[in-house]
C-alpha cells in the first residue's frame, strides 16, 4: 500500500491516494489501544453465529474466539501488517496483510455493518491490486465457500486456485486492469 501522509490519524488522508476517493478512507497502523474496536468488529461478523447461545455464554466465547484469532495471527504471521480503515476520521474496518517473497497474503478485511455494500472493501481491494501488481506479487487470500464475499472476488478478478470443501483459495496475479 502506498504510505500514509505524515501527521495524526485524523489528518492522514490528505495528500494520499484516497483523499480524491468518495468515501474519504484512510489505512493506518493499529496499535494495542484499538483492541476494544476490533472486539466490536471481530463480533459484528461472528455474533450472528452464535445466536442461538444465552448472552453470557456468547461473550465469553466471542472473547475466547477472539483472543484466539488474534494469537493465531500472532503465531503464523508475526511480520504482518495490522491496518485499521478510517473514515471520516473514525474506524470502520480492518485489513491484515501478509507479504512474502512475490506473494501477499490478504489474511482478513473487515468492515463494521453500517459500512459493508458502499463500495468500500471494493476501493480498498482494488487500490491493493494496482499496488501489489506494480510490485509483481500476486495477492492470495482464503475465504469461506458460502461467503458473500466470493463474488466480489471473482468481479475483482481473483480465481479459484483451490477448494478443500469449506474454504477457497482465490488467487490475483500480478496484472493492472
Amino acid at each position: 500500500m502506498r504510505e500514509l501522509a505524515e501527521g495524526s490519524p485524523e489528518d492522514s488522508s490528505e495528500g494520499s491516494w484516497w483523499s480524491d476517493l468518495r468515501p474519504k478512507l484512510a489505512l493506518r497502523a493499529a496499535y494495542q489501544g484499538d483492541d476494544p474496536f476490533l472486539f466490536s468488529l471481530f463480533c459484528s461478523i461472528r455474533e450472528p453465529d452464535f445466536a442461538f447461545l444465552g448472552e453470557l455464554e456468547r461473550k465469553k466465547l466471542l472473547e475466547l474466539q477472539f483472543a484466539a484469532q488474534q494469537r493465531h495471527y500472532q503465531a503464523n504471521m508475526p511480520e504482518a501488517e495490522h491496518l485499521i480503515v478510517i473514515q471520516d476520521g473514525g474506524p470502520i474496518g480492518r485489513m491484515i496483510l501478509h507479504r512474502r517473497n512475490d506473494e501477499l497474503i490478504l489474511a482478513e478485511i473487515a468492515l463494521l455493518p453500517e459500512h459493508r455494500n458502499h463500495g468500500i472493501g471494493s476501493i480498498l481491494i482494488k487500490e491493493l491490486i494496482k499496488d501489489e501488481a506494480e510490485q509483481g506479487r500476486t495477492i492470495r487470500l482464503h475465504v469461506y465457500k458460502q461467503s458473500v464475499a466470493v463474488s466480489l472476488y471473482g468481479r475483482l478478478g481473483f480465481a479459484i486456485a483451490k477448494d478443500d470443501g469449506a474454504y477457497l483459495l482465490m488467487e490475483k496475479p500480478p496484472t493492472i486492469q
